[in-house]
């Protein structure tokens, strides 16, 4: 039974005024939360950008900034969400007692799953928080947390501007939050029904939302301690649907490496970039034909949401170097990288719909943000090998090389823009109406003689 001092904070909640929430800004797992950014990626990172793309701006989730006077104001929110979360599971009105009893039992079932947690998390700032202290943030986060993406598309308990703020903390390495213990609140709360009903946006809007909602779901948990390690996981296996495993280097064996090449040099050799639809093959892939090629990519969107995103995907990767045998995602940013070299590259990716960019970015900022994210991390030579190495036959082959280059300058000549076609088509017009005057000149001088 839960000792009274334990109820008090209950009790708090319980008297907080609905009215008020829009008013105001199992099986335990072995696995070890990683959301400290690792040294050498903090040390190289400048304190204006560690702010900017790492440290939470409104809400502080888990142990690491919990405290910190900048997010204390959502705490409100927090134990605000925790009174209409259970008022919706509740279904009725209810007495203050109802409640409280309600509230009560929830928070005892998952009082273990809150415990238990403590042991995921590798940090020495778990230790200085008692375990009532903890069970009470835990529980307070993780309300917070499911009732945030039940109340997305259907209220609007925050403006616009601080949803996204929240997503983009929710998203942050060092505010990684259990699943396990947001599947026991999701069972406990009765709400698996209310995530069916939450719409998801489409894949080209932002692919942050793809299945967002579905790691709650308890008959579909994932193979992920924490959200960001979940879009991680998906972002490989559904978007790209290719296996990160690195492959056994032969040693015996020399590998072929080929030339960096960017956008613009590929073009200029008859290889057009294209966006991929289908999941049904490896989405990076390369196609080529007797005179020409193509390099299938995902489409990416450039905002600040998604920018975020990235930076904390790859210092995820190198949080864990120690534990994953490859840096799938990272690997992916290192090949774009390659790929763009300036703003050229941008403009041609854009034109072929592969990049989305917001319309705050500019292409150089672009070119720079590749740059600047893969500067800090070690990349794994090993990712996409297979289409380097058919990009490099590409360009070794001798006798189809030439042919190829003075197809890809015919096509950029005559084919390149709204005009070019009709154009060409003039000079051929040109063409044929002086050899046919040419000929009946001929045919006319032949019949006089």
């Amino acid at each position: 039974m839960i000792s009274s001092s334990e109820t008090n904070w209950l009790h708090c909640i319980i008297d907080i005024p609905v009215s008020t929430l829009g008013a105001t800004p199992h099986e335990e797992s072995t696995q070890k939360i990683h959301f400290g950014i690792p040294h050498k990626l903090a040390e190289s990172t400048s304190k204006e950008d560690y702010h900017k793309y790492y440290e939470p701006r409104v809400v502080s989730l888990g142990p690491f900034h919990y405290g910190k006077p900048h997010v204390e104001p959502m705490e409100n929110f927090k134990r605000k969400a925790v009174r209409e979360l259970l008022l919706e599971s509740l279904n009725q009105d209810c007495s203050s007692d109802e409640e409280l009893a309600s509230l009560e039992k929830v928070y005892k079932s998952v009082e273990h799953d809150l415990l238990s947690a403590r042991d995921l998390y590798d940090m020495s700032r778990r230790d200085t928080i008692s375990d009532s202290e903890w069970c009470q943030m835990m529980f307070r986060d993780a309300c917070f947390i499911i009732y945030f993406i039940t109340s997305t598309g259907k209220r609007s308990w925050l403006k616009k501007r601080n949803r996204d703020l929240v997503w983009r903390d929710i998203i942050l390495l060092e505010n990684q939050f259990p699943l396990q213990v947001l599947s026991a609140l999701v069972r406990a709360f009765k709400c698996e029904e209310s995530l069916f009903r939450v719409p998801t946006p489409p894949i080209v809007d932002n692919y942050i939302y793809i299945y967002k909602f579905s790691f709650l779901h308890p008959h579909r948990a994932p193979d992920s301690v924490h959200l960001l390690q979940y879009y991680r996981n998906l972002w490989i296996n559904v978007l790209f649907n290719i296996d990160v495993e690195e492959e056994e280097e032969d040693d015996n064996k020399k590998e072929e490496d080929g030339p960096p090449f960017s956008v613009t040099e590929l073009k200029k050799v008859g290889i057009r970039c294209s966006c991929a639809i289908s999941q049904n093959d490896k989405v990076i892939h390369f196609k080529s034909s007797m005179l020409s090629g193509k390099l299938f990519l995902p489409q990416l969107i450039i905002d600040e949401l998604n920018m975020t995103l990235l930076y904390n995907l790859v210092a995820y990767e190198s949080s864990c170097s120690l534990e994953y045998t490859s840096f799938g995602f990272s690997s992916y940013l290192n090949f774009m990288s390659m790929l763009i070299n300036g703003e050229e590259d941008v403009k041609e990716l854009r034109a072929r719909e592969v990049i989305q960019i917001n319309l705050k970015f500019s292409d150089e900022q672009v070119v720079n943000f590749f740059k600047d994210i893969v500067a800090h991390h070690d990349p794994n030579p090993q990712g996409f090998k297979d289409v380097k190495q058919q990009i490099s036959t590409y360009f070794k082959s001798k006798n189809l090389l030439p042919l190829r280059v003075g197809y890809a300058e015919f096509k950029q000549r005559y084919f390149s823009g709204p005009w070019s076609f009709l154009v060409f088509l003039a000079v051929i017009f040109t063409v044929s109406m002086t050899v046919i005057q040419t000929v009946f000149t001929g045919i006319q001088t032949y019949k006089k003689d």
